[in-house]
């Protein structure tokens, strides 16, 4: 199954960061992406760490794509909300 993926304004500006900050990850992420697209929460690795979030991204699922480059998105039986991404210091 594919999920729709939808961009939130905030991830947009934190991909521009992202890019600034280095084209490999920026890169990296959007391969990420799209694996995500395709597999969804369910089917994500282990080794990449998801989980559901609690408190203020309390319906919003992460991982971490690198040890210290995390994404934050809502997933529905069909669509994929990109919320944030960062570094843990970006984004806590």
């Amino acid at each position: 199954m594919n999920f729709e993926i939808q961009n939130t304004g905030r991830f947009k500006k934190d991909l521009k960061l992202l890019k600034k900050r280095s084209e490999k990850n920026f890169y990296l992420l959007g391969d990420f992406i799209e694996y995500l697209q395709i597999v969804g929460f369910a089917g994500i690795d282990k080794k990449y760490k998801p989980h559901q979030l609690k408190g203020e991204y309390n319906d919003c699922n992460e991982c971490h794509v690198l040890p210290d480059l995390l994404l934050i998105w809502r997933e529905s039986q069909s669509t994929i909300e990109l919320i944030r991404t960062g570094t843990h210091s970006d984004l806590f």
